[in-house]
C-alpha cells in the first residue's frame, strides 16, 4: 500500500516483470482511512482490515467492495473480554509486517484496547480474537502477553514494540513479539498455552529495560532507537521451515539486520546478515523471501529479489 495515500493497493506480475495495476479504496464509502493488514486469497478476493474503526472489507481487484464487516458487528462483550468491551479495542496492523490470518470462514486478528495503536500495553488482556465471518461474532479470545511484555511492570515501550505478532499453522497458534526472544505455542482449539522456546540468533542481546514513565515519548523514542527489534515469525510451507529476521541491536552493529531460517523444531537452520541498505522490506513466499532493497533515487522503479531457502540453498 502507499505510504501518502494509505488506501492504496498495488500489484506487479513477478513472471513478466510487469506492474499490473492499482485499486484506491473509496474512504467515503468504507470508512477506511488507511489500509493496515490484507490477504489476497485470488486476484478478486482481498480482505482488508480498516482503520481506524475496526472493521473488515472483502473486496476485488478493482476495489469494488464484494462484503463488509463493520464496527456494529465486530462488538465484544463483556463476557467475553471485559476490557476490550469498556475501553473499545483496535486491529493492530503489527507496523503491517504481517498479513491477515484468514482460515475458511474465520479470521484470526491481534487486538489492543482502544485503538490499532497500543501505548499502554497491559498484560491483562487477551490480545488475540477470533471472529467467524458467516455469522458475525466472536468465537473467542485467547493468549494474552507473556514473557518480557508480561513482566515489564508499570513501565512501557514504544508502541510499536508492544504489539504481539501471530502465526497460524494446523491447529497451533504461534505468538511472538517485537523484543522478546521466544515463541510461544498455543492450542488454537482451547487456547492453552504449550510451550514456551527461546529461538534467538547468534547475535542475540539482551532487551533493554522499559520507560518507567510510559507517557514520556521523548524516552520512549530514544528506546526505540537503542532497541534490537524482531520482525513476524513467518511459515514457509514448501520448505517446512520458520523464519523471522532480528534488526541488530544499533550499538553493536549500526543498520545491520539478520534473517533466522528454522527448522519445525526451531533448530536454527541459517543466519544472514543483511544492511539495512540491502533490504527495506521482507515478504515470504512458501519456498522462501521477496526482498526489497532500498533505493531511494529511484522513486518509479521497484526492484524485487526472490530467494530461496531450501536445505541445498541454505
Amino acid at each position: 500500500s502507499s505510504a501518502i495515500e494509505g488506501a492504496q493497493l498495488y500489484c506487479f506480475n513477478l513472471s513478466s516483470e510487469r506492474f499490473e495495476g492499482m485499486f484506491e479504496l473509496d474512504r467515503n464509502l468504507t470508512f477506511t482511512k488507511q489500509i493496515g493488514l490484507y490477504k489476497v486469497l485470488s486476484k478478486d478476493s482481498i480482505f482488508v482490515s480498516m482503520n481506524p474503526q475496526p472493521g473488515l472489507l472483502l473486496v476485488d481487484g478493482n476495489g469494488k467492495v464484494l462484503n463488509k464487516w463493520f464496527k456494529n458487528v465486530f462488538e465484544i462483550s463483556s463476557a467475553q473480554e471485559k476490557i476490550l468491551n469498556e475501553e473499545g479495542f483496535g486491529l493492530s496492523e503489527c507496523s503491517r509486517l504481517q498479513g491477515l490470518n484468514v482460515e475458511g470462514n474465520k479470521v484470526w486478528f491481534v487486538l489492543s484496547p482502544a485503538s490499532s495503536t497500543d501505548f499502554l500495553g497491559r498484560p491483562d488482556v487477551n490480545r488475540h480474537g477470533v471472529y467467524d465471518l458467516e455469522k458475525k461474532e466472536w468465537v473467542k479470545f485467547m493468549a494474552p502477553y507473556e514473557g518480557v511484555l508480561k513482566y515489564k511492570g508499570i513501565g512501557g515501550y514504544y508502541y510499536d514494540m508492544q504489539h504481539p505478532y501471530q502465526l497460524l499453522l494446523d491447529d497451533t497458534l504461534y505468538v511472538t513479539y517485537p523484543v522478546d526472544h521466544k515463541v510461544y505455542k498455543y492450542d488454537a482449539v482451547n487456547g492453552a498455552l504449550l510451550s514456551e522456546t527461546d529461538i534467538s540468533p547468534s547475535v542475540a542481546t539482551d532487551f533493554p529495560y522499559p520507560v518507567e514513565v510510559n507517557d514520556d515519548y521523548e524516552k520512549l523514542n530514544k528506546l526505540r532507537r537503542s532497541t534490537p527489534y524482531y520482525g513476524p515469525l513467518y511459515y514457509h510451507s514448501e520448505v517446512n521451515m520458520f523464519s523471522r529476521f532480528y534488526n541488530i541491536d544499533p550499538d553493536i552493529d549500526k543498520g545491520k539486520r539478520m534473517i533466522i531460517i528454522y527448522d519445525r523444531s526451531f533448530n536454527v537452520v541459517c543466519e544472514k546478515l543483511y544492511s539495512m541498505n540491502d533490504i527495506n522490506g521482507i515478504c515470504p513466499t512458501k519456498d522462501g523471501f521477496l526482498l526489497i532493497p532500498y533505493r531511494p533515487t529511484e522513486e518509479d522503479t521497484v526492484m524485487i529479489i526472490k530467494t530461496d531457502i531450501s536445505p541445498s540453498a541454505t
